[in-house]
This record gives structure tokens, C-alpha cells and sequence, in this order.
């Protein structure tokens, strides 16, 4: 009962998120820009994919270098 004492009082002193409203800008570009990494990332992967699969199959379904590549290529 006294850690859930402790913390209801805790709960009670903490300020409102709309008073940081500095760190939530913040945090917003800190997303926004980690948002922008990933796009960028999907379509340099979307590319590559692409790259690999003419190789692959101008490469062959014989050919021993493109055997099991289907198994380690993550979409």
C-alpha cells in the first residue's frame, strides 16, 4: 500500500505534458527527422531490391552464385 501511496503522490505533483511544450518540439523534430531517415532508407532498399532481382534473374535459376538468395533478402 505504500508504493501505491508513493506513487499516487507522485502522480499528483507531475507537471502537464503541455508545459514542456520546448522538449515536445524537440522531440517532434527528433521524429520527424528520424521519419525522414527511414523513407529515404525504404527507397534506397526498394532499389536495391530491385538491383538484385535483375541480377538474379538475368543470373539464372542454375546458377549456383543465386541459390538461396530468395531465403536472405527481407522485404
Amino acid at each position: 500500500m505504500e508504493k501505491l501511496a508513493a506513487t499516487a503522490a507522485q502522480q499528483q505533483q507531475l507537471e502537464p505534458v503541455s508545459a514542456h511544450v520546448d522538449k515536445l518540439h524537440s522531440q517532434l523534430a527528433d521524429n520527424t527527422a528520424i521519419l525522414d531517415d527511414l523513407d529515404r532508407n525504404v527507397a534506397n532498399i526498394g532499389a536495391l531490391k530491385t538491383v538484385a532481382d535483375g541480377l538474379t534473374q538475368d543470373a539464372g535459376p542454375d546458377d549456383e552464385s543465386t541459390q538461396g538468395l530468395s531465403t536472405h533478402v527481407c522485404y
